[in-house]
């Protein structure tokens, strides 16, 4: 299934900038990866996530560090991350910054849902890459999604005693490339967590930002809600492949469901659509056959596994709609992968 989800451009600047300045041609980097460099430097230009899957590994390739993502933020202007940095670092504490994260990242990444949590006397921020788009999230691009965090733990919205531990879901590195991970993310780390996140001490994460400013940080996440309206409004394809995605575990998820959940009339969302030139029962197939395919290369998973997973009541069923969408059985597509 072609992928929906887009990032902001301007997150690439900092990218840009790091790689000029070891001496790399970073336009030449984007343009072979068919990127229009210009489209970096237009203010609220997307990019396509499927698009610029490829730059971060190819950018660790060029420069030999695989934690590039986390190094550019050295060179990274605040002002480089859009109205999202803003809102965030001028947020009353930290506890509030993450709440507003939360709100307005989908601005900066669809792709990525980030969430709070808490436990006794801790405060989890955690990422999530929406199923369908997991391919196109390697460490390396994953890395500089915590870009935003470590700029609030740097500009003093919480103290370093404030960060708990930091969870990857990431398999253990190894000796070495865990203690370069350290210089960068100088926190207790949990290796093959569920999911990638921050927990923070709920007390620190409570203290006053001494830059406090509630006038600036309600304007700016008033202007990128204002600015994900709009998104939104082009995005539902996007927002209902999401749904149906994360619902399939529980059983085939149906058109009134996913209506309710972007509370709008099942009617209205068949009409959004139209215009977008899909139907439901089409990007429930889509959905379906990508995930699918995708399990079916996992050897570990069995064939009644995958079939849960898809919402089908038994294996039978999801034999016969495998065949029907691809023209093979599972078994036949798994036997072709292991060939590969």
């Amino acid at each position: 299934m072609r992928s929906q989800a887009t990032v902001l451009a301007v997150w690439f600047r900092p990218l840009m900038d790091y790689l000029d300045a070891q001496g790399f041609d970073s336009r030449q980097l984007f343009l072979e990866s068919g990127l229009d460099v210009d489209q970096i430097f237009v203010p609220g230009t997307r990019l396509p996530v499927s698009q610029v899957a490829g730059i971060w590994i190819q950018a660790a390739k060029l420069t030999g560090n695989p934690l590039i993502g986390l190094e550019m933020q050295q060179s990274a202007s605040p002002l480089q991350g859009d109205t999202l940095a803003t809102a965030t670092l001028a947020s009353r504490n930290l506890e509030e910054a993450c709440q507003r994260m939360c709100r307005i990242s989908p601005l900066l990444c669809d792709a990525i849902v980030i969430e709070t949590d808490y436990a006794p006397n801790e405060l989890r921020l955690s990422f999530k890459v929406i199923e369908q788009e997991q391919q196109h999230f390697p460490n390396e691009a994953m890395n500089s999604a915590f870009i935003p965090v470590l700029a609030m733990i740097n500009n003093g919205l919480v103290r370093p005693q404030g960060v708990v531990r930091l969870e990857l879901r990431r398999d253990y590195p190894g000796e070495q490339q865990a203690a370069q991970l350290a210089k960068y993310l100088p926190f207790d780390t949990i290796y093959g967590a569920q999911k990638d996140g921050f927990v923070f001490d709920l007390f620190e994460a409570r203290i006053q930002n001494p830059y406090w400013n509630p006038s600036l940080a309600q304007a700016s996440e008033n202007l990128a809600l204002d600015e994900l309206e709009q998104l939104g409004k082009q995005s539902i394809v996007n927002q209902v492949t999401r749904l149906i995605s994360e619902s399939l575990s529980s059983g085939e998820p149906h058109q009134q469901m996913v209506a309710e959940q972007l509370k709008i009339t099942p009617r209205h969302l068949q009409r959004k659509l139209k215009q977008q030139g899909y139907r439901f029962s089409e990007l429930l197939q889509q959905v379906r056959t990508d995930m699918a395919c995708r399990y079916l290369s996992m050897p570990e998973k069995s064939m009644v596994d995958i079939a849960m997973s898809l919402g089908f009541q038994d294996q039978s069923n999801f034999c016969k709609a495998f065949k029907r969408w691809q023209g093979e059985t599972p078994g036949e597509f798994r036997r072709r992968c292991r060939q590969m």
